[in-house]
């Protein structure tokens, strides 16, 4: 399909056409009390790769040109990735300044031409960023209109496929829950712990779960269903791991901040792996009277068989006291935690590391908890419990770079 986008005239629409050498963009002359509007592709959803998109405009003499954005790029050193360039005179090939990252991007020319534009890498695996929302206004001579506000942005986080055993649980439906992933040993695929895909190449997990291997030692399976397979369907991508980051302040004795990430290396993605959301919007909640929903292939039992297919299983989630009180004679509760308990429902042995999700009122699922510890596995009594994602949204942005859409 070829991209091609041109530049919207508020007051007269003129005749565009494409910018030579540009698979998206366009050129046009702008009259005093003109603005333009022009976009990245597929805004407000994310852009995709191979971009090479140029955007070109002309005024009378005397005026400037103020562009003004709603910019949203995936952001990396010296932005080595994805990049928004765009010209002080107008000219491209005389003087330029590039830019990536999250925010609102302010810029005027110095002369009454106009020149940016913005490039992509191939391949690209671009989940979380949607681009830019941009308005170009002639400045000088009158005043001109106020661009529209940015259309609302829907998250495409945290979509479960429709679908209606962890202790208690059921089997799940073929890629229902396509955010989670397997934890597994490459001398002889053991799934050892779950994990959970935040984004196109970052994993969420336990801490305890890689403090004792090398990366080396380990892989990740997305897109998996039957483990004991490795391929039962087509969308399975096996996938080396890049980096492993530990929180830094994890405590094996206590299980505080029982928090790691994984980076990935490339891997061609398909429908049927997908990144959950993080509650973001709903950081200050306990989320305290709710029901989530845990998966994973780990034991049916204290000390019993794996499953071989992912499994399913809800549980309600209690305050943090009556964890704490339930819990007294067994391990210390804190605020970094979050628990869940259900008679004969629990995680177990093999599910560590992965996902307890929370159904937003806006139908998105967040990733409230990290399978983390308990006493054994739904013994009467003995809540399960889990890392409090909320607590380590600032940890999770600060060491991916990531910005994470508010669903």
């Amino acid at each position: 399909m070829a991209w091609v986008w041109s530049l919207f005239l508020s007051v007269t629409t003129l005749g565009l056409v494409s910018a030579q050498g540009s698979f998206c963009g366009g050129q046009g002359n702008l009259k005093i009390g003109q603005t333009a509007y022009f976009t990245s592709p597929q805004y407000p959803y994310p852009y995709p790769g191979g971009l090479a998109c140029r955007w070109i405009a002309n005024t009378p003499p005397g005026t400037t040109l103020a562009l003004n954005c709603a910019f949203d790029v995936d952001a990396t050193d010296n932005c080595k990735r994805d990049q928004f360039y765009v010209s002080p005179s107008g000219d491209l090939t005389k003087d330029w300044k590039y830019f990536c990252g999250t925010g609102n991007l302010k810029f005027e020319t110095n002369t009454n031409k106009f020149d940016a534009y913005f490039a992509t890498t191939w391949p690209s695996f671009n989940y979380q960023h949607k681009g830019f929302f941009c308005s170009l206004k002639v400045v000088s001579g009158t005043t001109p209109t106020e661009p529209p506000a940015p259309p609302p942005v829907e998250c495409k986080c945290g979509k479960k496929v429709n679908g209606h055993r962890i202790v208690g649980g059921q089997v799940s439906n073929l890629h229902e829950w396509r955010w989670q992933a397997a934890l597994r040993l490459r001398k002889d695929n053991l799934q050892v712990c779950g994990a959970t895909l935040i984004a196109d190449q970052w994993l969420v997990t336990a801490a305890h779960c890689v403090t004792i291997f090398k990366k080396s030692d380990l892989y990740v399976s997305l897109g998996e269903h039957d483990k004991n397979t490795g391929s039962d369907t087509t969308a399975t991508r096996h996938v080396d791991i890049r980096r492993v980051i530990i929180h830094s302040q994890y405590d094996s004795k206590t299980n505080e901040h029982d928090i790691a990430l994984l980076e990935l290396d490339s891997y061609t993605s398909n429908s049927n792996i997908h990144p959950v959301c993080l509650p973001t919007k709903h950081k200050d909640s306990t989320f305290a009277g709710t029901t989530g929903t845990a998966t994973g292939w780990g034991s049916t039992s204290w000390n019993g068989p794996d499953s071989s297919h992912l499994q399913e299983v809800e549980l309600p989630i209690i305050t943090n006291n009556k964890c704490s009180s339930d819990l007294d004679d067994y391990a210390g509760i804190t605020g970094n935690m979050i628990c869940t308990y259900a008679v004969g429902k629990d995680a177990c042995q093999g599910d560590s590391g992965g996902p307890l999700v929370w159904k937003s009122p806006s139908g998105h699922y967040m990733l409230v908890g990290i399978v983390s510890f308990g006493y054994r596995c739904a013994e009467t009594g003995y809540p399960g419990v889990y890392t409090r994602v909320t607590k380590y949204l600032p940890w999770i942005q600060g060491n991916t770079g990531l910005s994470f859409c508010e669903a």
